[in-house]
């Protein structure tokens, strides 16, 4: 049996929410990318104060999945799918504003949106996928979805911190200091994760209300 069955597209909502995991996982990785090194190298934070400013928002998504995965199998996976992209948009949008001077509370609100986006998008997501395609490929359905979210971390990841890289030289020789010029390098990077978002946005706006099986496959 192929590990890789591409057949799997030929459902109009597996092939959409593969689309979607990849964006998510681009907004997962990448936002725990930026945001360490931005209190790093932009804020001063030690490692152990970053640690603490960012658990919250992981105990937020633990805590949410069980809640999202018991409401998509009531109401639907779609409902929670949007609505975790739209705050998951809100965090990147929040986060284009940042400067050396934002607050701790300036920098642990998003933190704490991003955790409820993520919390709400990432288990009905799986669950339309795979209720999306025969329960005999559930297994193959599987692989790609962990495939599609191992290539856009990456993705994310490197695109994000080319971005911040790239435009820092930038604005340098444009004459910004360094840390003006840091900052704004940072702020262009989440104005990307705000674009990548909205994308996957419209495609969930698109993807049919529930798929065949919904509910018969977590």
């Amino acid at each position: 049996h192929r590990v890789l069955d591409f057949s799997l597209f030929r459902s109009k909502v597996f092939g959409i929410a593969i689309a979607i995991s990849l964006v998510r996982s681009f907004a997962l990785y990448g936002g725990q990318f930026l945001l360490p090194l931005f209190l790093a190298r932009v804020q001063g934070y030690t490692e152990s104060q970053i640690g603490w400013m960012i658990l919250p928002g992981a105990a937020l998504i633990a805590g949410i999945f069980p809640f999202s995965g018991r409401g998509s199998d009531r109401y639907g996976a779609k409902p929670f799918i949007v609505s975790g992209l739209v705050i998951l948009l809100g965090f990147f949008f929040l986060m284009s504003f940042v400067t050396e001077g934002t607050s701790f509370w300036g920098i642990q609100i998003p933190v704490l949106v991003r955790g409820v986006g993520l919390g709400l998008l990432v288990t009905p997501l799986a669950a339309i996928a795979l209720s999306s395609i025969p329960n005999e490929k559930a297994a193959n359905g599987s692989v790609m979805l962990n495939l599609a979210q191992q290539l856009g971390g990456s993705l994310g990841i490197a695109t994000l911190g080319s971005v911040i890289e790239l435009q820092s030289k930038v604005y340098q020789s444009e004459g910004q200091a360094v840390i003006a010029a840091t900052v704004h390098s940072y702020r262009d990077a989440f104005r990307l994760g705000i674009a990548v978002c909205a994308i996957a946005l419209v495609l969930a706006i698109l993807m049919p209300g529930r798929a065949a099986n919904e509910g018969k496959i977590h």
